[in-house]
């Protein structure tokens, strides 16, 4: 119980901020998108959920926080958001609501905010070890910094509908943690070290697409 305080504190710091950032990009995507972005040609690969090709495009450096380190501007390399888009990943208006919308503010959220998440020790405070979307349950996670003892933490839970169980009720906040970040070590992939911040709840959400992977 006395780690809740904080948790509330953190969860709500870190949420105003986030959405005061999130507001800002709305029209400094569009400005940033208009100035000019950079691809990086070596990162280039087919997609494969969809047709065409994704490759890694960047915001210039003054629009950092709106920027998205890992997927750029045209989504997911695995070719998802391209799939949503019908193959328009590219256009303005798509690139625009994947920066603004879709992933609002992710540079901030996940590296300003973020944590390296091998430097932390994990406990279950309450719940299962395992949730997502697909998992059900709900779980409260720990994470002390092995250094400093500083504390993080993550409230997760998901519920299916009795009378849809393609649809859950789910909520995500705090870090974005697992209990599996312990075996994390400094050679593991820099995108599962590198955890965000998250404050998100959908009462209807949609998991058909992760059922059927």
């Amino acid at each position: 119980m006395r780690h809740i305080p904080a948790f509330v504190f953190k969860t709500l710091l870190c949420f105003v901020a986030t959405i005061f950032m999130s507001i800002v990009g709305v029209p400094v995507v569009a400005v940033a998108l208009l100035a000019g972005t950079r691809d990086f040609p070596e990162t280039a690969a087919l997609f494969v959920e969809s047709d065409g090709v994704w490759v890694l495009r960047r915001l210039k450096p003054f629009f950092l926080f709106w920027d998205n380190p890992f997927d750029g501007a045209l989504g997911d390399s695995h070719g998802d958001w391209n799939r949503i888009r019908n193959g328009k990943a590219s256009s303005f208006f798509s690139m625009w609501l994947w920066l603004a919308i879709r992933n609002p503010a992710n540079y901030f959220g996940r590296i300003v905010l973020g944590i390296n998440a091998k430097d932390y020790r994990y406990e279950l405070l309450g719940g299962v070890r395992e949730v997502s979307e697909t998992k059900h349950g709900w779980q409260f996670i720990l994470a002390t910094h092995k250094t400093t003892g500083k504390h993080q933490y993550s409230l997760m839970f998901s519920y299916p509908w009795w009378f849809n169980p393609k649809r859950v009720f789910y909520g995500a906040f705090g870090h974005k943690l697992q209990m599996g970040f312990e075996n994390l070590t400094a050679e593991s992939n820099i995108r599962d070290r590198l955890v965000g911040v998250v404050a998100r709840i959908n009462p209807y959400k949609n998991i058909e697409s992760k059922l059927n992977t």
